[in-house]
């Protein structure tokens, strides 16, 4: 989905396109998908990095039932 993002950054960026557990190319998680989990993924993600990073992406919709 980011594909021409990426392209138009990598030469002055690191970039990673992230998957959140269960999508795209990412493995199939036993803790769950809830919305807490997908986020403590991208925050664990971002600290295994030791430096700052600019996360980008869309809104997630979340229906409370």
């Amino acid at each position: 989905m980011y594909d021409a993002q990426v392209a138009a950054l990598k030469g002055r960026y690191r970039c990673i396109a992230y998957d959140h557990r269960g999508q795209g190319a990412s493995a199939v998680a036993e803790g769950g998908y809830d919305i807490d989990n997908v986020a403590e993924d991208a925050a664990r993600s971002s600290r295994a990095r030791r430096r700052a990073v600019h996360f980008v992406g869309l809104s997630m919709a979340v229906s409370w039932g």
